[in-house]
């Protein structure tokens, strides 16, 4: 078989998404490509006191299957830190 003529396969897709919680409902505040920035956001987030919790979360984008996986990395609600407390979650694309 041609070269050409394989099937390309989408590479994964990585973003990082900072969530913050405020009168009981989760919003993403931030989305970024970079591990790094999406946890200094948070913790920025977090010295400001300006809402009851923020999480940072992984998404993993499979254009093949169009199939995500989300993981929360980080989540500090009302001072209460967990890092990866709740599971990989999956979500299927439009």
């Amino acid at each position: 078989m041609i070269e050409d003529e394989l099937p390309r396969r989408a590479s994964l897709e990585v973003w990082f998404e900072v969530h913050t919680l405020s009168h009981d409902r989760w919003t993403i505040d931030t989305i970024t490509r970079e591990r790094k920035v999406a946890f200094e956001e948070a913790e920025c987030i977090i010295r400001q006191f300006r809402v009851s919790g923020v999480r940072v979360v992984r998404e993993v984008y499979n254009p093949d299957s169009r199939r995500a996986t989300m993981t929360t990395l980080f989540e500090d609600v009302h001072g209460t830190n967990t890092a990866g407390r709740r599971g990989a979650r999956t979500h299927r694309g439009n």
